[in-house]
């Protein structure tokens, strides 16, 4: 399994106006969820990192927003 970094760039397939294209792609966010589809972290290239936790429910019952400069 390739090891992806967050601006990293990488050559891949992707769809461009339905057609299927290889091109040169910069890994701009990622994101984890849980096994109930719900978001439980971000990132981003703008240093932007959050952590979430929610209940069972799937209601956020807290978060951590870090902006790292």
């Amino acid at each position: 399994m390739e090891d992806l970094k967050l601006g990293g760039t990488y050559y891949r397939e992707v769809t461009v106006n339905g057609e299927r294209v290889n091109k040169w792609v910069v890994l701009a966010k990622m994101e984890k969820f849980d096994s109930n589809d719900t978001i439980i972290w971000f990132a981003d290239m703008d240093t932007k990192e959050a952590w979430f936790e929610n209940d069972s429910h799937g209601n956020r019952i807290s978060e951590k927003i870090h902006n790292g400069q």
